[in-house]
């Protein structure tokens, strides 16, 4: 079981994160690898052409030939590049999806992120403790829920309250022009 802490957990996913979006040493390898070898590849074509029968005079083949490998050549540059591109773009979004379903963002404050202490879930931004009388995971899906059966009907912002009742709190998501109101926690 991997015992490090939640913040050098993150440190480690965002250290990951810069590497995909900047680029791996070996991606520009591999890539300037595969780069060298077509223009080895397309040089060797063109030479094979001219000794089989192309004249020195015969300058116009010659730049045609020039063209369709420098063609190619942007082409395939083009294609790779997309291509890696494409690559970055889909792990990061697999990576933000990861991080995003184990972390749950504070509905009060927006700002900080709910971690679960002993018995109680906690913002360190604004200081929220609330009793964990679910698990962290049935916790964000009840947030989710109940903002996407908010979103159904109005576009509007609701808002997050936390209620005392009976020797603990409540955690409820209201919105008054549409006068949505949910229990929460």
């Amino acid at each position: 079981m991997n015992m490090q802490s939640p913040k050098s957990n993150k440190l480690n996913n965002i250290e990951a994160a810069n590497r995909l979006r900047h680029g791996s040493p070996q991606f520009k390898a591999v890539l300037r690898q595969r780069c060298r070898k077509q223009m080895q590849e397309r040089r060797d074509k063109l030479f094979n052409a001219r000794r089989i029968g192309l004249d020195d005079k015969d300058e116009c083949i010659e730049n045609t030939l020039t063209e369709i490998v420098r063609r190619e050549f942007k082409e395939w540059i083009i294609e790779e590049f997309n291509r890696m591109h494409q690559y970055e773009m889909d792990m990061m979004d697999k990576y933000l999806e990861e991080i995003m379903k184990n972390e749950l963002v504070c509905p009060m404050c927006e700002k900080g992120t709910i971690t679960q202490l002993n018995d109680f879930f906690v913002c360190p931004k604004c200081q929220l403790s609330l009793p964990a009388k679910v698990t962290m995971d049935d916790f964000y899906q009840r947030v989710k829920n109940h903002s996407v059966d908010h979103a159904e009907s109005c576009n509007l912002k609701p808002c997050f309250m936390v209620i005392p009742e009976q020797n603990s709190y409540s955690l409820y998501m209201g919105c008054e022009p549409c006068s949505y109101f949910g229990l929460i926690l």
